[in-house]
């Protein structure tokens, strides 16, 4: 079985992979400015040796010259590193949020049940950009620093060999104690990741229910609650830092004990006349290049560990099984819309049933309301219809042919659904009903629209189909909004509609014209209506009552205020509710 490392590494070569050319471009970029930036000291070494030594005027010229043209060279590469880096972050950033998006829209609704909004953008958003950062910032250039590290001491050698055998005597010294102690803050970084990204999470689902929170007069305990998120996080920095600052300077305290010693040999080397003074200016640069290289290596060596924390985390993300689209199932039209239930079971968590070993039909265009306490399973129920869960035991059958046949895109371009609160987006009228700007459908939208009584308000507006709605300017609403729904859901002709809580947020009055618009819109439709308000499903055909996850009896109003002692009750609440308010 593949090892999580493993398994990371052949994610991040597989994106690698998709865009080579910029990486082998970025990365001979950045060994090539390495080599050409590793010629300075040598250089400047020359220039002490030859012109303020030797006093040869004439190889002023030529040394700057060549310090001019490796300067040159330098930007160039710099340059192009920098165009092939950008370019990066533009295509390979966004192909893996590409992907990670595509992987939340296809995660099956049971994989999102427990999943925050605020924990999905983190990881889309931020933990995303850690793969290039791993890639580029910290492994091209970790590579770069033990390249930089192995031409300084090679020049070191070349220069002086007594110099060269110190250096390769204390740099190992200087590697160990790095990795030792910079391998016990990878652990800190994990945790800290972890925190910010809950933190996030919290904050952004508080901020969705700001109003909310206020009418509960929960400010305070929210307040304090956020004041202990960032203690968390902040004590946790806090820690992380001090141990940064620690390996600082235990980091600085190596390479100052390797300094002098370095210094020590190189005044006993001039004092000798075995090194020249300009060929020890230049060991001594290339001496800081190696301590510098070393600091680098340690500093990239960590950073990857705060990397991979965010890498993994999007990692399992992309590894998550997407829905069973069933690309090779039935293309089947349905016909009848006739929905049968034979004994379905279903549970989120194995220990806690939502449904049980639930049987009933659904017959041709019958209008069934669903009824049950809050977390009855009433909803559950729904989305096994359009298979955004699947029963764990039994069978749900459309037409007589198991949904679990059908191709699910094909399935679901049959079934309209309207919720308590749809979804709409930051755009125009028209694209919020048919997801495009196609002005040649703009005759056949305002004929639905009048349908559900919203084409004389929208034929007022300056800019008709074109207004933009959700921006701050203009807001429809709660009863406009739902025949919009409505309307969006009629213009996939359906052959099942199922309403989902899509009253309970109106007004009496609203009420009444979107439940007309229902009977004027679906006359020939199979019609399954959610509702705690019972007055929204006192015409159905048959009313289904739901008890504890198990099905408790089925009939007309009038039937089950005969005959269920649970409908009974459900309808005596909320008389009680509507007559004390």
């Amino acid at each position: 079985m593949m090892s999580r490392k493993s398994k990371s590494g052949k994610i991040i070569l597989n994106y690698i992979n998709q865009f080579r050319f910029l990486f082998v471009m970025l990365f001979i970029c950045i060994i090539a400015t390495t080599v050409s930036g590793s010629l300075y000291p040598y250089i400047f070494g020359l220039l002490v040796d030859k012109v303020f030594t030797e006093k040869d005027i004439s190889m002023f010229v030529y040394i700057v010259a060549l310090y001019a043209a490796v300067f040159v060279v330098n930007q160039c590469l710099h340059f192009i590193l920098n165009m092939s880096w950008a370019k990066l972050m533009v295509k390979y950033i966004y192909k893996i949020r590409e992907d990670m998006f595509s992987v939340f829209q296809r995660l099956p609704s049971i994989e999102l049940a427990d999943r925050k909004s605020g924990d999905i953008i983190q990881r889309i958003n931020w933990d995303s950009e850690q793969f290039l950062s791993f890639v580029h910032k910290n492994i091209f250039y970790l590579i770069a620093s033990a390249l930089e590290f192995s031409l300084s001491l090679g020049f070191i050698f070349f220069l002086n060999v007594h110099m060269g055998i110190l250096v390769a005597v204390i740099s190992p010294i200087i590697v160990y104690l790095s990795r030792h102690f910079s391998g016990k803050i990878g652990e800190f970084y994990k945790q800290r990741t972890k925190l910010n990204g809950d933190r996030n999470a919290w904050l952004f689902e508080v901020i969705s229910h700001i109003h909310e929170i206020k009418l509960l007069g929960a400010s305070d305990i929210i307040s304090n609650e956020y004041k202990g998120q960032n203690e968390r996080f902040f004590d946790n920095k806090f820690v992380t830092d001090r141990e940064e600052v620690k390996l600082e300077q235990i980091n600085k305290g190596i390479s100052l004990a390797a300094q002098i010693s370095v210094f020590g040999l190189a005044m006993v080397l001039i004092y000798n006349e075995i090194s020249t003074i300009g060929a020890t200016v230049a060991i001594l640069g290339y001496f800081d290049v190696c301590v510098s290289s070393f600091s680098s290596i340690n500093k990239k060596i960590v950073a990857l560990k705060e990397n991979k924390a965010g890498i993994d985390r999007c990692i399992e993300v992309l590894e998550k099984k997407p829905e069973d689209y069933n690309e090779d199932g039935l293309k089947h039209s349905i016909f009848n819309a006739s929905i049968e239930f034979q004994n379905l079971s279903f549970s989120y968590n194995e220990n806690v049933p939502v449904l049980k070993n639930i049987s009933f039909t659904i017959r041709e265009n019958e209008t069934v309301g669903i009824v049950a306490s809050s977390g009855g399973g009433k909803t559950t129920l729904s989305m096994m219809i359009n298979k955004l869960l699947c029963p764990c035991e039994g069978k749900l059958l459309i037409d007589g042919i198991d949904v679990k046949k059908y191709n699910l895109s094909f399935l679901r371009n049959q079934i309209g659904v309207v919720y308590q609160e749809s979804c709409f987006f930051n755009g125009s009228i028209r694209f919020n009903l048919i997801f495009c700007e196609d002005k040649n459908k703009d005759e056949k939208l305002m004929d639905i629209l009048e349908k559900v009584n919203l084409k004389g308000f929208i034929s007022e507006l300056p800019d008709g189909l074109d207004t933009i709605i959700m921006d701050g300017k203009r807001n429809l609403s709660g009863g406009q909004k739902q025949r919009m729904a409505i309307a969006r859901a009629f213009i996939k002709s359906p052959k099942i509609m199922i309403f989902d809580e899509a009253t309970s947020a109106l007004d009496s009055e609203s009420e009444d014209v979107v439940q007309k618009s229902w009977s004027d819109l679906f006359p020939k439709t199979t019609k399954i209506i959610i509702a705690h308000r019972l007055s929204t499903i006192r015409s159905a055909d048959r009313i289904i009552v739901l008890n504890n996850g198990e099905l408790e009896a089925i009939g007309t109003h009038n039937e089950l205020m005969d005959k269920s002692q649970r409908y009974k009750e459900l309808f005596a609440e909320q008389t009680a509710m509507e007559i004390s308010s």
